[in-house]
């Protein structure tokens, strides 16, 4: 991925019901400072908002104390803060996330206006050198009118043919995201269905390394179907991420579920049983119906034969 040196923030940004909340915080100014180093962070290390020292090694909180020159316990004490506020999450691995990341950098949409001014670049070098060119030979011989004539025609040519040229390379441009994506259809199912909508880039990933080691497809949204199904009526935090949903195989332990069975209430770090309060998270889930859930499967097999 190419490198992007910025990150975007609002004018707003501190107008956010949880800045009033970091202010009355002890080390208020310490923890914002934090959060803003922890962003461009993010956006140096161009991983879709993970902070990464290496594409294997996440950075830790101790880590992070040395980079930010800040003391383990503040750094500790801004990192509980944005997890209380799902302004981070932190994935099975480790590692660490900055929730919505979309908002603060595009790298889809930059990638798609360098390649149209790599293009439109390209195509006014054409232009000039042609132009150089019909100068120089309008200049060796005046009277020769009709053979400018011809060159102009010749430049109308290949004008046109530039512009095959161009719309050849775009399409090659489509065939390559085409080839290092996973097809569009299967996880638009997948992502319609799974409970949770976090880490999209994350979870594409490991959907198509599934598909690579020739997972079932059926039996992909058969487990997911069902896991959504468990899913009703918990609390977002408590519900996995779609792609630790997704790695080591963790999707097939809801294969087969007794959907009969009363679901066991989730335990605090006490041991006291945990009560659900019923909110309105951003990307909630909404309950599909039998029918919808047949044609879900239905589609799946379809597809699954096809890749």
């Amino acid at each position: 991925m190419a490198e992007i040196s910025w990150i975007k923030i609002t004018t707003g940004m501190f107008d956010d019901n949880k800045f009033d909340y970091i202010y009355s915080l002890p080390d208020a100014d310490s923890i914002i400072i934090i959060w803003i180093r922890l962003l461009t962070l993010a956006g140096k290390c161009n991983a879709g908002g993970f902070v990464m020292l290496t594409e294997n090694i996440p950075y830790t909180e101790g880590m992070l104390s040395e980079k930010f020159k800040k003391p383990l316990n503040t750094i500790k004490l801004a990192f509980q803060t944005f997890r209380n506020l799902k302004m981070i999450e932190q994935n099975d691995d480790g590692q660490i996330y900055i929730s919505n990341w979309e908002k603060h950098q595009n790298i889809d949409g930059m990638e798609r206006i360098k390649e149209q001014n790599r293009l439109r670049q390209q195509r006014s070098r054409e232009n000039k050198k042609f132009a150089l060119n019909e100068q120089s030979d309008s200049s060796r011989d005046m009277s020769q009118d009709s053979h400018d004539q011809s060159q102009r025609y010749n430049a109308i040519d290949i004008d046109i043919d530039l512009d095959k040229e161009i719309d050849k390379e775009i399409d090659k441009e489509k065939e390559k995201e085409l080839n290092i994506r996973p097809p569009a259809a299967p996880f638009d199912t997948f992502w319609s269905v799974y409970p949770r909508k976090a880490a999209k880039q994350d979870a594409i990933s490991a959907f198509k390394a599934l598909l690579k080691n020739k997972a079932s497809l059926e039996d992909i949204m058969t487990a997911t179907i069902n896991y959504a199904d468990l899913c009703q009526g918990k609390e977002m935090e408590y519900i996995k991420l779609p792609a630790t949903f997704l790695r080591k195989d963790r999707w097939r332990d809801y294969l087969q579920i007794d959907k009969t069975a009363p679901p066991k209430a989730s335990k605090g770090f006490n041991g006291k049983p945990i009560i659900p309060i019923v909110k309105e998270p951003e990307e909630a889930s909404k309950p599909v119906s039998a029918e919808w859930m047949e044609e879900a499967v239905r589609l799946a097999r379809k597809l699954d034969g096809k890749l």
